[in-house]
């Protein structure tokens, strides 16, 4: 027994649950970390909610505020724009520089990363390995940061790292303009998937889009290279999930009132109710 008690092993040799280390003290932290409340709910008025359809809409209005850029965070990543755009330019003149994606649509979480592309005429003349190494030493060199992974093989060519300031996580890819494409298509998805007043962008897909990024995040299922969805798939998902739903066809709901229902909905199709066998997801 006494051997048992100071190995933290019960009698089948298997460690026994608390003794993990689960990073509380005592029971009473761990109890009081499980009863707290959800950050984004603080401060939400859920008693005056007629149903539960209604309370859903708050909190998934709320979590989307609370999980997306503040301008204070876009500011600093506008600053690390700035510094990656000044050291390639330096390096190769002819370059023009663009971050693109989840940044440039600002649909990205706080721990998202960056991407860039590189439009260069004398980088297009030049082998491809010794243009991403040459990229790579000049970003070191200039204190961006301090280990690049360069992937030379791949069908679209990067250079991946982390950066000195903010840890944000980087990736640079040259003369791949496609994805500039996909993403001035999303901000016009954006602007017209709802009819609005003019200029407001529409919540519910921006609410789909977050939430589903911060559920497959929250699963380290959100990396493209590793067989995950990034986030032209998952617009691309919502797109056609808004575009198909037979009660915002028929004109029954407002789609920008019913947020959790439809996030519910969402997961709902694509999780247990879509057949891939049946062909593409297309948005139209």
């Amino acid at each position: 027994m006494d051997d048992e008690r100071s190995s933290g092993r019960n009698a089948n040799g298997k460690q026994r649950h608390d003794e993990y280390d689960d990073g509380y003290a005592n029971k009473k932290q761990r109890l009081d970390a499980a009863s707290r409340k959800s950050p984004w709910a603080n401060g939400l008025d859920l008693q005056c909610c007629q149903n539960v359809a209604e309370m859903m809409h708050k909190e998934v209005d709320a979590f989307v505020k609370w999980i997306s850029p503040t301008p204070v965070e876009d500011e600093v990543r506008g600053l690390i724009v700035a510094q990656v755009t000044k050291c390639i330019t330096i390096a190769f003149p002819d370059a023009v520089v663009y971050p693109f994606g989840s940044y440039q649509i600002k649909l990205y979480l706080p721990l998202g990363d960056i991407d860039f592309v590189v439009l260069s005429d004398s980088m297009a003349h030049s082998e491809k390995a010794t243009v991403l190494h040459v990229l790579a030493n000049a970003l070191k060199r200039h204190g961006i940061t301090s280990y690049v992974t360069i992937i030379a093989k791949a069908k679209v060519p990067i250079v991946k790292f982390v950066t000195t300031h903010g840890r944000f996580k980087v990736d640079i890819s040259i003369n791949q303009g496609d994805g500039l494409v996909s993403g001035q298509i999303i901000t016009g998805f954006l602007k017209d998937m709802i009819p609005s007043a003019k200029g407001k962008e529409s919540k519910v897909l921006r609410s789909l889009v977050m939430i589903t990024k911060a559920f497959l995040s929250q699963r380290s299922m959100n990396e493209v290279y590793t067989g995950g969805l990034g986030s032209y798939a998952i617009v691309c998902l919502a797109v056609s999930f808004l575009q198909m739903h037979p009660k915002i066809r028929r004109g029954e709901i407002d789609p920008e009132k019913n947020l959790g229902v439809l996030v519910m909905e969402f997961f709902e199709l694509y999780g247990n109710e879509y057949a891939v066998d049946r062909g593409p997801c297309r948005s139209l």
